[in-house]
């Protein structure tokens, strides 16, 4: 959807203001006088104090914080004393994220994309909704989501790849894999296309500077992960998916695949990294493929796609050697991906994609060797042992309802140890999905997350009306 924002270029980074809610000055007055008075008097030094004086309930206390920091932002921007965020997170670290919101309209990423506002935090930096701007000095703009990868990001990636992965890299590199990881995700996804993923708008230095870290402009997508969207259906109404709604997002993805499988094998798929669109798609397909940041080149003489930067098989070669040969995440990865990540085919792809399958339909709502006493998310010492687990096979997914053989069947071909007992390509996989995906019990759910409606999972129907029959 793109719009026009009325508003001229010099409108686009307005001055920061706040003012405090009349709402929480009656309910904490003690609070908000002396926090007023100090600053008036540069002598508000620990923001926690404030929260003491009547005291703020536990459930306010963000939202008071918010209020406190926000004043000081705009205090201190107009007198030119304004600290780095970093300084603030770190004194109030578990207020990281409303200081993250407080320090958004601030944030100068590039003469086409805007901050607009602080959303989470993910593995790869702080993520964004902001602006995108057709053309500079434009007033039409899409609604985009922006990653930023900033110094502290770049640090914590460096020790996760000591942690997780065993190995370490300098400061350069870390920085390097990262302005690496999104560059080509732009190059690739928008190879993709839309309606199987997101389409990416533009990657850079933050304010043109590399000391300012790196960021990602994606295309914004009103929609949950395959996991958010299925704990909210089940805290919303009470009700998880039907087998045939599951079915019909599993098929989505596997058509997707066929598409990118031909240039690309994504590495990572994961609930996280596939999304369900809620509002603004075209009411059929509903999933996307998104994260593409770690996404293996193939090289097939196709020339539709053979135009894709070289640099891709240049960074596997080095990404290979640098990290023990294992890239991915280590609940979804089948066995042959610990080995080398690098030699890798479409196949792991479709054994991640069962492991997602076998999460959404199993009752734990976790990865299918989360049972067997590991935690999603794996440190280098667990990789030999979780490896050991994928070879030994998944184990028996446990349906919420009436058992399904026919989902199982798919679901151990989809992981099968084996290669040669997996499904070879996505196409297969859509064959044996055909019967069992049902759009429009997929198209109810979507329906009643968008419109806070309620929702009836059919298989919990079913598995009530047979135990009737049976005289229970």
């Amino acid at each position: 959807m793109t719009m026009d924002s009325k508003k001229s270029s010099a409108d686009r980074h307005p001055k920061t203001t706040h003012e405090i809610s009349a709402i929480f000055l009656k309910q904490y007055p003690l609070c908000f006088q002396k926090f007023l008075r100090d600053i008036e008097n540069e002598s508000a030094n620990d923001l926690i104090v404030y929260l003491e004086y009547d005291p703020v309930e536990e459930a306010d206390r963000d939202k008071v914080f918010y209020q406190l920091m926000s004043y000081v932002v705009k205090t201190c921007l107009d007198q030119g004393t304004l600290k780095d965020e970093q300084e603030y997170t770190s004194k109030y670290p578990s207020f990281r994220d409303v200081i993250k919101k407080c320090f958004s309209s601030l944030l100068k990423i590039s003469q086409k994309t805007e901050v607009e506002e602080f959303l989470t935090s993910g593995g790869m930096g702080d993520i964004y909704k902001g602006r995108y701007y057709l053309y500079e000095g434009s007033r039409v703009w899409n609604p985009c989501i922006i990653k930023i990868a900033r110094h502290e990001d770049i640090k914590n990636y460096q020790q996760q790849q000591f942690t997780t992965y065993g190995h370490s890299i300098d400061f350069e590199q870390a920085q390097k894999d990262l302005s690496d990881r999104f560059f080509r995700e732009v190059n690739i996804t928008n190879k993709i296309g839309q309606p199987w993923g997101v389409q990416a708008y533009e990657a850079g230095w933050v304010s043109g500077r590399s000391h300012n870290g790196v960021f990602l402009c994606l295309e914004f997508i009103d929609g949950l992960n395959f996991k958010q969207f299925h704990e909210k259906l089940q805290q919303q109404c009470g009700a998880s998916l039907s087998v045939g709604a599951i079915c019909e997002l599993i098929a989505q993805v596997a058509e997707a695949m066929q598409r990118f499988h031909n240039f690309i094998i994504h590495r990572d798929i994961k609930p996280q990294n596939l999304m369900v669109v809620l509002r603004g798609g075209d009411g059929h397909r509903f999933a996307r493929v998104i994260d593409f940041g770690i996404a293996k080149y193939v090289e097939k003489d196709n020339s539709i796609f053979h135009n894709i930067s070289e640099s891709f098989n240049i960074n596997d070669v080095e990404n290979a050697k640098r990290e023990n040969c294992f890239r991915g995440t280590p609940d979804y990865a089948p066995p042959e991906q610990f080995f080398d990540s690098t030699g890798v085919d479409c196949l792991v792809d479709l054994y991640a994609l069962g492991c997602t399958m076998f999460e959404l339909l199993d009752v734990s709502n976790a990865p299918p060797l989360c049972s067997q006493g590991y935690s999603s998310g794996a440190n280098a010492r667990d990789l030999n042992a979780l490896q050991k687990l994928h070879e030994q096979g998944l184990p028996e997914v446990k349906f919420r309802h009436k058992d399904n053989p026919k989902v199982r069947q798919v679901l151990k071909k989809m992981t099968a140890p084996n290669l040669m007992l997996r499904y070879q390509n996505a196409a297969r996989l859509l064959e044996d999905l055909a019967p069992l995906r049902n759009h429009e019990q997929l198209a109810q759910a979507v329906q009643a997350i968008a419109d806070n409606t309620e929702y009836k999972n059919p298989d919990a129907k079913r598995s009530w009306s047979i135990k009737s029959l049976l005289g229970r």
